[in-house]
């Protein structure tokens, strides 16, 4: 910019005092625009001179907080002009598949090679109390399809159970995360669901997360790329065969419930840690390798006392799936009160521990939490000792509801007493909360606290 074009720049103001930002650079000016929050905020710029107002339309990063309007996420994509687009970010509330599907397909081909998409479409407390009201829905929205994202290293979508049809041909070359949560994919009896994440489509694939998603009962995932995979809350899942020779963390919750017959098979000899928040039973699990595995987290155990002990017996089932355990953390899951065990309960049985014997006999460390100070309680721990000669710590988190009491903790440094050189910890729960499920990535709204 010469200096007759910098003295112009300095005139074009409205505001009665010498404009000097606008003698900037280019580069320096978008990238004060890009610190603005959002592009609207960028837009409104434009007021400022006639020099700002070609600006906004020339920034990589389109950012559309909540509640951005549906209808505007579409325009604000066309009237960009910069030669790609790095960085997309919207957050919309009861967006309908229509306007979602034109800006997605608006956007896919304007993508860089780096290029980031995070979509949240949230639903608002009237759309959310309409059945409990009787007030209805509109008719169900229209399946649209997904376009391929050639080039996004980043895909991030959560719909709010808008239908949705992946893309029935394209490479997503460039791609290393996706993340779908809240889709209703309405793909049963369709055949196979994974083919879109394995190697001949995503052949970069590192991190996949699918959660509360319907409409799925068949997936099968062979991938070369894949190391981190989270399938959560996919109800009515039948069947799923995963591939994943370099896969190193499986996250699999809440998709077998309730289904009769099921199958899962899981190929993955580098896995090194493995969270199992499901149904299982050896005749519908394969677990083929494994020999790596570091850590097996699972679902919250409930105590005996309870008719149904499904629960325990499966856990039971996948712990010996592994030839060895050397720190077990329990989470025990109590009935809000204490209530008195049924006729026939396990609790007075005897187990036969032989079988466990060789799988704890290598434990080093213990925690169990939700600890009430039962004497089965004291019980179970006395013979995790007696089974483990080589369990050296011991850590009690007791319950908000247990006694804390001195003859309580003096109970348990009774017992660990008697094993010479093992050390024991005492905690006490005030909050109540032990576990809470974890948060969407996604960014929260002021919609969130109507819904989980």
């Amino acid at each position: 910019m010469g200096d007759g074009e910098v003295e112009r720049a300095g005139m074009e103001t409205d505001g009665g005092g010498e404009d000097r930002i606008s003698a900037l650079p280019d580069d320096l000016l978008c990238s004060i625009l890009l610190r603005l929050g959002s592009t609207p905020a960028a837009g409104q710029t434009s007021l400022l001179s006639r020099r700002w107002r070609r600006l906004p339309s020339k920034l990589p990063r389109l950012l559309f907080p909540f509640p951005s309007s549906p209808p505007c996420v579409g325009p604000g994509i066309a009237a960009n002009t910069a030669p790609v687009l790095r960085h997309v970010d919207v957050v919309c509330c009861d967006s309908p598949a229509g306007a979602t599907a034109t800006w997605l397909h608006l956007l896919a081909p304007r993508l860089a090679h780096d290029g980031v998409v995070y979509f949240r479409n949230t639903m608002s407390r009237r759309r959310l109390m309409a059945p409990h009201r009787g007030l209805g829905l509109a008719s169900p929205s229209p399946t649209f399809e997904l376009p391929c994202f050639a080039t996004a290293a980043k895909l991030w979508l959560r719909l709010e159970f808008l239908n949705l049809e992946l893309p029935r041909s394209g490479v997503f070359a460039h791609l290393t995360e996706m993340f779908l949560e809240h889709v209703d994919f309405n793909h049963r009896g369709r055949g196979d669901f994974g083919h879109t994440f394995s190697t001949p489509r995503c052949p970069l694939l590192r991190r996949l997360r699918i959660a509360m998603c319907t409409g799925i009962d068949t997936m099968g995932i062979y991938s070369d790329s894949l190391h981190h995979f989270e399938l959560e809350f996919v109800p009515g899942l039948m069947e799923l065969t995963l591939m994943a020779p370099g896969l190193r963390t499986l996250e699999l919750l809440s998709c077998f419930y309730y289904i009769q017959e099921w199958n899962c098979s899981i190929h993955a000899p580098d896995l090194e840690s493995l969270r199992w928040g499901d149904r299982f039973n050896i005749g519908s699990v394969r677990f083929v390798g494994f020999a790596r595995l570091q850590q097996l987290a699972a679902f919250t155990i409930p105590v005996f006392g309870r008719p149904d002990n499904t629960i325990i017996q499966e856990f039971a089932l996948l712990l010996g799936r592994f030839s060895a355990v050397y720190r077990l953390d329990l989470l025990l899951s109590y009935e809000r009160a204490n209530s008195p065990c049924h006729s026939n309960c396990e609790c007075d049985e005897h187990p036969d521990w032989n079988e466990w014997e060789a799988i704890v006999h290598g434990l080093e460390e213990a925690e169990i939490r939700s600890f009430r100070g039962t004497e089965h309680d004291f019980n179970f721990v006395a013979l995790l000792f007696l089974v483990s000669p080589a369990l050296k710590k011991m850590t009690i988190t007791l319950d908000c509801m247990a006694d804390a009491s001195e003859e309580s903790c003096q109970k348990l440094r009774e017992i660990v007493a008697g094993h010479p050189g093992a050390c024991l910890e005492i905690h006490q729960n005030t909050s109540g909360v032990f576990y809470e499920f974890r948060q969407s990535n996604f960014t929260k709204t002021p919609d969130d606290h109507y819904y989980g």
